[in-house]
């Protein structure tokens, strides 16, 4: 990093004061394209060692005093957040940082909690993480800055203060509204998607934490479009209804039989369950078969079919039938367990009741196998 000047840049029978405002001038001259990039120490031009930050500081004070608006300066021409953007830089370049930069690198990781309490320690440390990472030094306890900047948010020994959402966290929902692709995606489109669901879940993101989230998924990511493919199905299989209130559970299951979207995934805080089925199906007439020969589905219209399937999730199904054990059970004794020439019987007196025999493994023999009841020969 240089300095704006290699030689003393104004004579010496000028009086202090004109010779500051004289070298601030020059300086914002030499930075007249800096100022409108990314600030870069490799092209940075610094005040240094003609003119202290602190005096730099004091000239941008009587420049807002007298200012109009822009400075003119020879053929170059800067705006007042020109001038303000030189001097932040100024202090980018010789690490200052003051009790609005720390005030600012606070709220990027916390937001204010009246109940919150986070030790001091832990938020200098947070925050002096992203002062180093921009290159811009460090804040100690000691420092004046430090110690306003936190005293409206000191509690004791800690800070009325609660975390955002962490990197790790935002990857997570990122990767959950995100595919991995081949192309880069730009920080709009990611921020277009993650933002409804973010504020669902009342919590905020800053650059800082965006930039971490990313540096663990990556740019090249793909919208997978959850939320559009989730009300496309409400769409065809639901009418909304503001008194109604629709399982999540059910939904979610229904919605998997078309696409397979985890039931935590961020996306279902989006989705509004004040919705009825066009049209239901609650009949509790059938129950599983465990055998092809025994499948006897129902007749349910078209848009009846996931709410039967999330019903009866089973591959084949049957009518349930009532039996009367009692007979049957009063021909048997209790032993080592329940056979299959018992099992057998029982099936038999179905048929000679006009009823329909089960597998063995059927829940409905259970009534026997838990007595572990063998008939009598």
């Amino acid at each position: 990093m240089r300095s704006f000047s290699s030689f003393r840049p104004v004579l010496n029978d000028m009086s202090p004061r004109e010779a500051k405002s004289a070298m601030f001038a020059m300086f914002l001259r030499a930075n007249a394209f800096n100022v409108r990039r990314q600030f870069d120490r490799t092209t940075w031009r610094t005040a240094r060692p003609w003119m202290t930050f602190d005096e730099v500081r004091y000239e941008l004070k009587r420049f807002r005093e007298r200012s109009l608006g822009l400075l003119q300066l020879g053929n170059v021409t800067l705006k007042n957040i020109d001038v303000e953007t030189a001097v932040k830089y100024e202090a980018f370049a010789t690490k200052k940082i003051f009790q609005l930069d720390i005030t600012e690198m606070i709220n990027n990781f916390y937001d204010f909690d009246a109940k919150g309490s986070i030790p001091k320690r832990v938020v200098l440390d947070k925050i002096n993480e992203e002062f180093i990472h921009l290159n811009r030094g460090s804040v100690v306890e000691r420092d004046r800055n430090w110690k306003v900047a936190i005293k409206e948010l000191t509690k004791g020994k800690n800070l009325m203060l609660k975390p955002k959402i962490s990197e790790h966290s935002l990857a997570a929902l990122i990767l959950q509204l995100f595919s991995m692709s081949d192309k880069v995606i730009t920080l709009d489109e990611i921020k277009a998607q993650i933002t409804p669901c973010l504020l669902a879940a009342h919590q905020s993101v800053s650059a800082p934490i965006l930039r971490r989230a990313l540096a663990i998924t990556g740019v090249k990511l793909k919208y997978k479009n959850h939320f559009e493919i989730i009300n496309g199905i409400i769409e065809k299989y639901y009418v909304k209804h503001k008194l109604a209130n629709e399982n999540p559970h059910r939904l979610k299951s229904i919605v998997n039989q078309y696409v397979k979207i985890p039931h935590d995934n961020f996306v279902w805080d989006l989705i509004d369950f004040k919705i009825v089925p066009k049209h239901d199906y609650t009949s509790d007439e059938y129950e599983q078969a465990f055998n092809e020969k025994y499948d006897e589905p129902p007749t349910i219209a078209p848009l009846q079919m996931p709410f039967y399937r999330y019903k009866h999730p089973y591959m084949y199904v049957r009518k349930k039938q009532k039996i009367n054990w009692k007979l049957f059970i009063d021909k048997c004794t209790r032993g080592g367990g329940t056979n299959a020439e018992t099992l057998d019987a029982a099936n038999a007196m179905l048929i000679n009741k006009g009823l329909v025999t089960y597998e063995h493994c059927h829940p409905e023999f259970d009534i026997l196998k838990v007595q572990g009841l063998i008939l009598n020969q």
